[in-house]
């Protein structure tokens, strides 16, 4: 897997990751899994505001299918996809800690039961070999692989 300097902003264009499976976790234990034939496009807007779109959602009761983060930022082990409000309705310690690490991205946010409060991508090689989305209200985690 590669590493990075932590807290740094990765600035891109696009990317788009296609999918043949996921696995869901609740509380590191596997909630369900299986085959899925999606593809996970990340594009940055004018705006700077990055849309994310999951086309042939096949897991809609999982994951909204279109979302928005605010930032993509470097961590050790991995990349980050965030929004990081001042006001939220999301009780996760971690998201906590971190955004006042990294600072406000915006006044406020509520976040639906299915809908991302980060996402991870991990890279070796920088080629994406899994992309990783957390769900705060249950807390959940979704991961998709090649």
């Amino acid at each position: 897997m590669d590493t990075f300097t932590p807290f740094q902003t990765f600035d891109f264009d696009s990317f788009t990751f296609k999918s043949t499976r996921y696995e869901e976790y609740s509380k590191g234990k596997l909630l369900s899994s299986g085959m899925t034939n999606l593809t996970i496009q990340c594009k940055k807007e004018l705006s700077g505001l990055i849309q994310v779109q999951l086309i042939n959602n096949d897991i809609k009761t999982k994951i909204v299918s279109t979302f928005v983060f605010d930032t993509l930022f470097t961590l050790e082990d991995r990349l980050q996809l965030t929004i990081f409000p001042k006001i939220t309705n999301v009780q996760d310690s971690t998201f906590s800690i971190l955004k006042h690490i990294i600072n406000y991205t915006r006044e406020e946010k509520n976040f639906s039961s299915i809908e991302p409060i980060v996402g991870h991508i991990f890279t070796n090689n920088m080629n994406m070999v899994k992309m990783q989305f957390k769900m705060a209200n249950p807390e959940r985690l979704i991961e998709f692989y090649p």
